[in-house]
């Protein structure tokens, strides 16, 4: 089982499945490396953005967390992120780097970003939902991917 560490890293230094697929794709020629990594952002960035969407619960989460969403995808890990963008986003400049940490945490004195909540409410919670899913997909499109460029492309 991979380990979740803090800021919603994971390692894979629990899971030797996950460590296995790591060496497999390093062996792969570049083509089927490629197509594993759109393969896996084409589909995970989507669900990603779909977690997200569901936690949101003010404007600002859709403005800040929800629409910034990205999935990057390598041959050694997949990264979701959110309200990492330092351009304008909302009236006043504020940006989803700057305002995003404050609508995920809330906070304790303002009335207008949302009640506390120590473990996050849209970003952290999500990610928390769909990392073990984005992972599986991961492994199972490299094997997939994998063993059609090895049939030559025949299914």
């Amino acid at each position: 089982m991979a380990r979740t560490h803090g800021k919603g890293r994971v390692s894979i230094e629990g899971s030797r499945e996950l460590q296995a697929v790591v060496v497999a794709i390093k062996q792969l020629d570049a083509d089927t490396r490629k197509n594993i990594r759109e393969q896996t952002r084409a589909v995970a960035r989507p669900e990603w953005e779909k977690a997200l969407a569901k936690r949101a619960r003010w404007e600002q989460d859709r403005e800040l967390i929800v629409r910034t969403a990205r999935v990057t995808v390598s041959d050694q890990n997949v990264t979701v992120t959110a309200a990492t963008q330092k351009r304008k986003a909302l009236k006043g400049g504020a940006t989803p780097f700057s305002e995003g940490k404050s609508f995920e945490f809330g906070h304790p004195t303002e009335k207008q970003l949302p009640p506390v909540v120590k473990g996050g409410r849209v970003f952290y919670r999500a990610a928390a939902d769909m990392i073990p899913r984005i992972l599986a997909l991961w492994a199972q499109t490299a094997v997939r991917t994998a063993a059609e460029a090895l049939e030559g492309g025949k299914r």
